[in-house]
């Protein structure tokens, strides 16, 4: 059955008018749409049985257990061929415009990204030095205490880092650099460095534009653990 923003309409009745503007608006464009003649026969015969078992069951004073049950189960089966008939022959036909998807109402793709805003937040970074010179991070957004999670208008988080005594003064005094598409992540060092100091920055990256990237954060720092 259909799922919580999908093109298929859940309830009964707009399912049943769904499909029927579907088939009849299909039908004179077989043709032009290439559409094969046996796979369109396929949906209209299984349209032939599902619309009698659907009439049965829209008077709830006459309807029967059993007329239900009919339906229900003949509902799934032509839902399911719907669906696949959709995906091959109107989603993806490139004869198909994205107007005709619309009268279909099908989903049509948005193929131009919105623009995302500028990232004006830092992460927040608590940092755990686990064994075998390995340092584990985890990020989140200020307005989230509870769990790891990543800025909605993020792809990544840009890491830049010094292993030695003193603190860099700013991100570019840093020499190394790290990205993560996951808000907790691990960065193995090299195991001569272990009972050193490791500094980072850290912000939020826009990987498509890194001019709209976040902030850097406050230097953060640990012993590197042996």
């Amino acid at each position: 059955m259909s799922k919580k923003n999908d093109y298929v309409p859940a309830p009964d009745v707009d399912f049943f008018n769904w499909q029927d503007n579907l088939v009849t608006y299909t039908t004179p464009k077989i043709v032009l749409w290439k559409i094969t003649a046996a796979d369109f026969t396929a949906v209209t015969a299984e349209q032939a049985i599902y619309v009698p078992l659907y009439n049965k069951i829209k008077n709830k004073g006459t309807r029967t257990t059993a007329d239900v049950t009919a339906h229900r189960e003949e509902r799934l089966i032509y839902e399911k061929l719907l669906r696949n008939f959709t995906g091959q022959w109107l989603a993806k036909n490139k004869v198909v415009t994205d107007a005709d998807r619309a009268s279909l109402r099908i989903t049509v793709k948005d193929t131009v990204r919105s623009s995302r805003p500028q990232i004006t937040t830092k992460p927040v970074a608590s940092i755990l030095s686990s064994a075998g010179a390995r340092i584990v991070i985890e990020c989140r957004v200020l307005s989230d205490s509870s769990r790891p999670n990543m800025h909605e208008d993020a792809d990544a988080i840009e890491v830049v880092y010094i292993v030695g005594i003193a603190a860099p003064a700013n991100p570019a005094a840093c020499a190394q650099s790290f990205i993560s598409s996951k808000a907790k992540f691990s960065i193995q060092l090299d195991i001569a460095d272990a009972g050193k100091k490791f500094y980072a920055f850290l912000r939020w990256k826009n990987s498509a534009d890194d001019s709209k990237s976040g902030l850097w954060c406050n230097v953060i720092m640990i012993t590197i653990g042996e």
